[in-house]
């Protein structure tokens, strides 16, 4: 049986989303064109004080700012707090 998604799933997924693009760019898979590349490509290219201001794409520039990034995140937080817990839980039995 298929049923439809709750309001709640919709928020989650939708932050889900959004981190997803962030740490994406973040760690060097620019979410718009594919490019792949090394995040000290964005330093070489676009100086340390850009760099600390945003995120961009050596390829096609697509850009996430900084204060973006911090809203994804908060708004990304009680999923992390979650996955937290879980990953906790998870280390506590897997000493035992």
């Amino acid at each position: 049986m298929i049923t439809q998604p709750t309001a709640q799933d919709v928020i989650i997924e939708r932050a889900r989303s959004l981190h997803r693009v962030v740490r994406a760019l973040h760690d060097g898979h620019c979410p718009s064109c594919g490019h792949i590349f090394q995040p000290h490509e964005q330093v070489a290219s676009h100086g340390v004080q850009a760099y600390a201001d945003r995120e961009q794409c050596p390829k096609c520039k697509f850009t996430i700012t900084h204060e973006e990034a911090e809203a994804v995140c908060k708004e990304f937080a009680p999923i992390m707090r979650k996955n937290l817990e879980v990953f906790e839980e998870w280390r506590a039995n897997r000493k035992q």
